[in-house]
């Protein structure tokens, strides 16, 4: 599949979002930390009471699943240039809460097998190689499991959150890495690095790194499902094409 988006323009679209609209974004950011903090502290003050714990420990990934949402509309919307206004943050639509969190523990599956089988090939291999070379095999092939399910799940929560059921958002997830991957990977870096510059900018810096780097990954999840659309069109009329073509054409006798 064709990659329709160019990291430059991703960045000066979302720097232009992020001019237009800072207040919302940088303001749900600062929520979201401000929240994590709070939450943080008193699970902290709990000390030994497994209750208590458990309990603030829920409340943190309930939380966990509302930011996503959150941050997953805003990428969505911001990314095709709609204003992010407050009431998009959240929705009285549990089921897309449930659904969030039921994808990100199916993912934590399939990736734990993906572990476990990268180890199993380690072993396979230690019979035939150095023991460290094994050990070696082992561990990037597990970092690759890593990294490609991280960006298949990125992009399935954002398929998900556009409409798509558990299902459909992987397999949307799958298709849209599918031939864009290291591309991605090259802007998951970028923005890995421009976010630890906002960290050093005494912290401050990311109440811009971060909704930027939202933007851009909402803009970059519009730029490929356009690219697969077109792709996906474009295979479906010239298959069509060419069924029609030797529908009419004369038969040998």
């Amino acid at each position: 599949m064709h990659t329709s988006f160019k990291i430059k323009e991703a960045f000066s679209f979302s720097w232009n979002r992020f001019k237009a609209n800072w207040r919302v974004l940088s303001g749900t950011i600062a929520g979201a930390y401000l929240v994590n903090i709070i939450v943080s502290t008193l699970s902290r003050s709990a000390q030994h009471d497994i209750a208590t714990i458990s309990l603030w420990s829920i409340v943190s990934v309930i939380l966990g699943v509302m930011v996503a949402y959150a941050v997953t509309k805003i990428g969505l919307l911001e990314g095709k240039g709609v204003k992010v206004v407050w009431k998009d943050i959240f929705t009285r639509d549990l089921v897309i809460y449930l659904e969030i969190f039921a994808l990100t523990v199916l993912v934590g599956v399939v990736l734990a097998f993906a572990v476990v089988a990268a180890m199993g090939a380690g072993i396979v291999f230690s019979v035939s190689v150095p023991y460290d070379v094994s050990i070696a095999i082992s561990v990037i092939l597990g970092l690759m499991a890593i990294v490609y399910l991280s960006v298949v799940t990125k992009f399935a929560i954002y398929a998900l959150v556009d409409g798509s059921d558990i299902v459909g958002s992987l397999k949307r997830g799958f298709n849209l890495v599918k031939g864009s991957f290291w591309k991605i990977v090259g802007l998951f870096v970028v923005l890995v690095g421009m976010n630890i510059v906002g960290a050093v900018a005494l912290v401050i810096g990311l109440l811009v790194t971060i909704p930027m780097s939202i933007v851009i990954m909402g803009y970059v999840y519009h730029k490929l499902v356009e690219a697969h659309t077109h792709h996906t069109h474009h295979s479906h009329t010239h298959e069509t094409h060419d069924s029609v073509k030797e529908s009419v054409a004369p038969k040998e006798e």
